[in-house]
């Protein structure tokens, strides 16, 4: 049964309330941190690290985090919805690294220019394989989540990735909002590979033991994060592969296993011209 509007609504404030206790918590630090130097230790660049959801943000805020040897709770994930979103940009501390899921803007693109020590990191990931994430997460790992209760009314698992894959309304969502198709937000995102200030990664680069290291390397030079060999093997060693809440597999390619002809089809129809924009196909022969 899918709650109620009012249960979809204590969810989603709840939800916006844990993201406040962290942004306040890692404001904290920052203010510790800029009197002492106890975590920065010279470091002064700001770092964001953008993406579509599912894409891999914790696990690139994880690898800058590790490499600066910072506290789980000096980061903090900024939502582009919130209303004091751009104070909250604005109050950002020399050191420190913010996630986020933001759209092109031209806005953010303007003040990425004309604050030369704030750097953005832009993951990117397969867009089959980011629908399969947000299938697992949604319907199985997360219950507070607005889709949770609508995905799981569906009976089967084909048409609950199905839902994902296309746009579904706010009335169905206890007018919290609709969920774009993934085509849309693959088209509301893809500006920011265009960004040459902008720094993109893949994510399949960076969990592929051929090419993490050279990945993790050119995101930790663009940040202006200094390393040694020996430092860049550990930190790959350290944190790639480590599962986290949103890390659930650490692999590429599950959507193989989960579309068949109809998924596919609708995948194509939806957002088959970004997967090649995006790099991941050259055309929709697959």
């Amino acid at each position: 049964m899918i709650k109620n509007a009012k249960n979809l609504r204590f969810s989603y404030r709840s939800r916006q309330w844990m993201k406040l206790v962290q942004y306040s918590l890692a404001r904290f630090q920052a203010k510790i941190d800029s009197t002492f130097g106890i975590f920065s230790k010279g470091f002064r660049n700001k770092v964001i690290v953008n993406s579509i959801p599912k894409a891999g943000t914790n696990l690139a805020v994880n690898l800058i985090q590790h490499s600066l040897s910072y506290p789980w709770f000096s980061s903090y994930h900024l939502d582009h919805k919130y209303e004091h979103f751009w104070k909250q940009v604005k109050s950002q501390s020399a050191g420190q690294i913010v996630s986020l899921h933001s759209y092109y803007s031209d806005d953010l693109v303007n003040y990425l220019e004309a604050n030369d020590e704030t750097r953005m990191v832009f993951i990117i990931r397969d867009l089959r394989d980011i629908v399969i994430s947000n299938y697992h997460y949604i319907a199985k790992s997360d219950p507070s989540h607005r889709m949770h209760d609508y995905l799981n009314r569906f009976g089967t698992e084909k048409e609950k990735i199905i839902a994902l894959i296309t746009e579904i309304e706010s009335g169905l969502l206890g007018n919290l909002g609709r969920s774009p198709s993934i085509g849309e937000h693959a088209a509301r995102y893809y500006e920011w590979l265009l960004c040459e200030n902008v720094h993109t990664v893949k994510f399949e680069e960076l969990i592929d033991s051929a090419t993490q290291v050279k990945a993790v390397q050119g995101m930790l030079e663009y940040c202006g994060i200094p390393y040694t060999d020996a430092s860049l093997s550990a930190l790959c060693n350290q944190v790639i592969g480590k599962k986290s809440r949103t890390l659930r597999s650490g692999s590429f390619g599950q959507w193989q296993k989960y579309f068949d002809e109809d998924i596919t089809e609708v995948f194509k129809e939806t957002a088959g011209e970004w997967l090649i924009k995006y790099g991941y196909e050259e055309n929709m022969d697959w």
